[in-house]
């Protein structure tokens, strides 16, 4: 048991270096500090009814309780891990200390036109949770 927990550490902070290097020049940074427990969402993004496309240029962030300092998952849409990218789609691999639920909430950044999006929906954080098939609802501005 507890070296698969210390495998899942490992896994989790080469996950989170990884979003860092890919995301480094995004409108938020992920909060590194050595998180113990870790969830994973994903999902496909929707702007007025309407399923996106977007890949490059468009990130998605967890933020924490602490909202916009505390964000806990970076990474650009479409990049779901696997050598062909999936338009619209999201996958997230999102970090706590706690080991209760938490409140995350989500936001997206069009870096093309500087734009950001509120999501309406929240997810409560649960370690070892996979929240799949999400439908997440942008707001427009």
């Amino acid at each position: 048991m507890k070296k698969s927990f210390q495998i899942l550490t490992i896994v989790t902070t080469m996950l989170l270096m990884a979003s860092i290097s890919i995301c480094g020049s995004a409108k938020w940074t992920v909060k590194n500090a050595g998180f113990q427990y870790s969830m994973v969402v994903y999902g496909d993004l929707y702007l007025n009814n309407q399923k996106v496309d977007w890949t490059d240029g468009y990130f998605i962030a967890a933020f924490g309780p602490g909202g916009e300092k505390d964000c806990r998952s970076l990474k650009q849409i479409g990049d779901v891990g696997k050598e062909k990218q999936m338009p619209g789609m999201f996958y997230l691999t999102i970090s706590s200390n706690a080991n209760y639920p938490e409140t995350l909430t989500f936001k997206v950044w069009d870096s093309i036109n500087n734009v950001t999006y509120d999501i309406k929906q929240t997810v409560m954080f649960e370690s070892q949770k996979v929240e799949s098939n999400t439908m997440f609802d942008l707001i427009a501005r």
